[in-house]
């Protein structure tokens, strides 16, 4: 008998070598998709999506998580005049501050990254392998099936959340 108190938590896939026991986070993207995350990945994307939806440059700056609004100034050094920071009182334009949201490569992706948290045997019953012509594969999970999908993580003991009031894909 395994004497490991976590021993019942571990997941039953080897897709990853130590168990998460805060559970997987899933949404709806538009579309009638899900898109499942860690905590910390999923309520950062919303944040930064949340922020390039702001009004203005002041709204935008309260909205972004800090770290991430300092990688955008150390980025603007590589775009120059492709980047540009708005006043406080000035209208945002998301697509103004800096090229990558409005060609989908910020923030992260988490759709492309769905095999580092889903076991493979759930990715290959449950899931759909896509590709885009520019940013590669990703994993679509149609929203007919969340009963089943959600059913399958739980068998993996792997715990799911869903939150419709997080934004991220």
């Amino acid at each position: 008998m395994d004497n490991d108190p976590n021993a019942a938590f571990a997941p039953t896939s080897n897709f990853s070598d130590s168990p998460t026991f805060e559970p997987l986070l899933y949404y709806r993207i538009p579309g009638d998709s899900i898109i499942f995350a860690p905590p910390d990945r999923a309520i950062r994307g919303s944040q930064i999506r949340r922020a390039f939806e702001s009004k203005t440059g002041g709204e935008f700056q309260d909205r972004m998580p800090e770290a991430d609004f300092a990688d955008l100034f150390a980025v603007r050094e590589d775009y120059d005049e492709l980047f540009v920071v708005p006043g406080k009182d000035d209208k945002f334009f998301g697509n103004n501050l800096w090229v990558g949201w409005a060609d989908g490569d910020y923030p992260e992706w988490l759709q492309a990254h769905q095999d580092e948290w889903i076991p493979k045997e759930i990715l290959d019953q449950c899931g759909v392998l896509e590709g885009t012509r520019l940013n590669g594969d990703y994993w679509s999970f149609d929203s007919s099936n969340e009963e089943e999908i959600i059913w399958q993580l739980k068998k993996a003991q792997i715990r799911t959340e869903r939150r419709e009031d997080l934004y991220f894909w």
